[in-house]
């Protein structure tokens, strides 16, 4: 899917496909739920979730899933396991849009780095 250079954050979204924005939107939800001071911006033309000011997860929809970069080391093992079936890439998830959205990974995963960066 080729998107249009997006100008802002809600024109990014508006330009995503119906089932990708929802999941877009439900991810980015849950991430700044579970950060403290959390914060959103475009960034790298898609959406960036940012936790006391410094960039945490970037988020972005396609035609066949959702996306979530970077992926911390992840030292749980039990998250390991969890985070492994969604791995695309060494630091990028993505999450298959005709299947249920794992939020308590993408919630886990956002925690990692809040933890990881001595954010919390």
């Amino acid at each position: 899917m080729t998107l249009p250079l997006p100008d802002d954050l809600a024109a990014y979204l508006a330009a995503l496909e119906p089932a990708a924005r929802a999941a877009v939107e439900a991810m980015r939800d849950r991430v700044v739920a579970a950060v403290p001071e959390p914060g959103q911006r475009l960034s790298y033309r898609i959406l960036g979730v940012t936790c006391r000011g410094k960039a945490l997860v970037y988020l972005a929809g396609w035609s066949g899933h959702v996306s979530m970069y970077p992926v911390p080391a992840l030292d749980d093992p039990a998250l390991a396991a969890a985070v492994a079936p969604y791995r695309a890439a060494k630091g990028t998830l993505h999450f298959p849009l005709d299947a249920p959205l794992p939020l308590d990974v993408v919630e886990a995963v956002a925690r990692a780095w809040v933890a990881q960066r001595g954010l919390a």
